[in-house]
C-alpha cells in the first residue's frame, strides 16, 4: 500500500509506465513520480506548479516522454526539458524511430529533432479530439472521440475496416505480437487483424458496456486490459 507515499502526491494514478532501466513511472493530475530500487522520487516538471500527466512513452534512447496539460516533456539524466507544445495539452504520444507524435486537441504534431509539423484532423472546428495514438508500419493511427483515422503521408483517412467505429469514442490503441490492433472504446473492446478483419471482443468480464482505457502485453504474451468500469481483465 503506497497511499501515504509523499512523492506520489496523488491517490488517483492515471498512467503507469515501465522505464527502459527497470523503473516504474506514475502519472497523475498532480505530476510525475519514479519508483526505482525501492525509492520514490517526485519529478518537478514546472517549478512550484502541479502538472497533470496524461501520457507516457519511451524515447528512442529509452528516456521518458511525458504528455501533460502544459506540453510535451523529456526526462533524462540531464533533467527535464520541454520537447514541444509548451503550455498546450498533450493527451497521447506515439513514437516511430526518432519521430515522436503528440496529440493536442484536434491535431497531431510530428516532431523529429528540431523539425516539427502539425497534422490537423479534418473538419476544422468540428474535428474530433484525438484521444489515442499508435505508430504502426502501415502508418500512424489516431483514435478520436468519433472513430479512428490513419495518417497517409500528410492526409488523414478513415480505413475501410474502421468505418463501423465512426461513432465510437476511442480510448486506447495497442498492437500485440500477433499483429492484432486492439481498440478500447467507451463501449467495449474491439480487435482488428488484416486477415480476419474487425471484431468485437466481448466476455463475461468485459461486456459491451465496459469502458476500456488501456492494453498491455506481458513477456509471456498475455494481454492485460484495463477498464474504468470493470477493473482489470
Amino acid at each position: 500500500n503506497v497511499e501515504n507515499t509523499p512523492a506520489l502526491r496523488a491517490n488517483i494514478i492515471d498512467k503507469v509506465h515501465p522505464g527502459s532501466d527497470g523503473s516504474l513511472w506514475f502519472g497523475s493530475s498532480r505530476g510525475l513520480t519514479r519508483y526505482q530500487d525501492g525509492q520514490w522520487t517526485g519529478i518537478e516538471l514546472q517549478p512550484g506548479r502541479d502538472v497533470a500527466v496524461a501520457a507516457l512513452a519511451n524515447d528512442i534512447d529509452g528516456q521518458l516522454l511525458a504528455g501533460t496539460d502544459r506540453g510535451l516533456y523529456r526526462i533524462d539524466a540531464a533533467g527535464v526539458q520541454v520537447l514541444g507544445l509548451r503550455d498546450r495539452p498533450v493527451g497521447a504520444i506515439a513514437r516511430n524511430g526518432s519521430t515522436v507524435y503528440a496529440a493536442s486537441n484536434r491535431e497531431v504534431h510530428e516532431i523529429n529533432g528540431e523539425n516539427a509539423r502539425a497534422h490537423p484532423l479534418p473538419g476544422g472546428d468540428n474535428a474530433p479530439t484525438v484521444t489515442a495514438l499508435w505508430a504502426a508500419p502501415e502508418g500512424l493511427y489516431a483514435g478520436t472521440r468519433r472513430g479512428i483515422f490513419q495518417l497517409d503521408d500528410t492526409r488523414w483517412v478513415v480505413p475501410d475496416w474502421a468505418v463501423p467505429l465512426a461513432q465510437h469514442r476511442i480510448e486506447a490503441l495497442y498492437r500485440d505480437s500477433d499483429g492484432n490492433l486492439w481498440i478500447g472504446t467507451t463501449e467495449g473492446a474491439w480487435r482488428f487483424h488484416p486477415r480476419r478483419g474487425l471484431e468485437p471482443c466481448l466476455t463475461a468480464s468485459l461486456p459491451g458496456t465496459a469502458w476500456i482505457a488501456s492494453f498491455f502485453e506481458d513477456r509471456e504474451g498475455n494481454l492485460w486490459i484495463g477498464s474504468l468500469t470493470h477493473s482489470l481483465a
